[in-house]
């Protein structure tokens, strides 16, 4: 009866062990195949190719494209006078999504890193309160990149 008694424990025992590691791992794999980073072309600010980053956030975050908005008091961009980019950067973003409570406003980051492959990530998102200055992804990233063409700025400005 002891040894019934032990093998229904140990079997016990591994059922639940089994469980755990088995729910770590479904979840460490759903966080990285969520928010996986995306890679575009060039290094330089007009490169940017607004279109497809905002449609990439999109399908990240699982949000309309147009209800996709950067924050423009608390994004700024370090380029160089030939507007390459100086270092990583951050744009921090946020978006609404409609939920059977109604719409509620989420934030992220747009982490940039020129000097890797993959060098577009997208943070995992907060919800948060709805900001008062914002404007649309497209239309933030849109600016950034004709105002590399127009403005001479000297190296280490910042494009706020």
């Amino acid at each position: 009866m002891q040894n019934r008694k032990k093998s229904s424990k140990l079997i016990t025992l591994c059922v639940i062990v089994f469980v755990v590691v088995l729910s770590v791992g479904i979840g460490v794999s759903r966080a990285e195949r969520s928010f996986p980073p995306f890679s575009m072309q060039g290094v330089n600010l007009s490169d940017l190719q607004s279109d497809e980053i905002v449609r990439e956030v999109a399908r990240l975050v699982r949000a309309s494209e147009d209800n996709i908005f950067a924050l423009s008091n608390s994004t700024q961009l370090w380029v160089s006078g030939d507007f390459d980019w100086c270092s990583h950067q951050t744009i921090e973003v946020n978006f609404t999504k409609s939920t059977r409570a109604g719409n509620r406003v989420y934030y992220c980051q747009l982490r940039i890193f020129p000097e890797k492959d993959s060098n577009f990530f997208v943070t995992q998102p907060l919800r948060t309160e709805p900001f008062a200055e914002q404007y649309l992804l497209r239309d933030f990233l849109d600016a950034l990149r004709y105002t590399a063409g127009i403005c001479p700025w000297t190296d280490g400005k910042s494009a706020r």
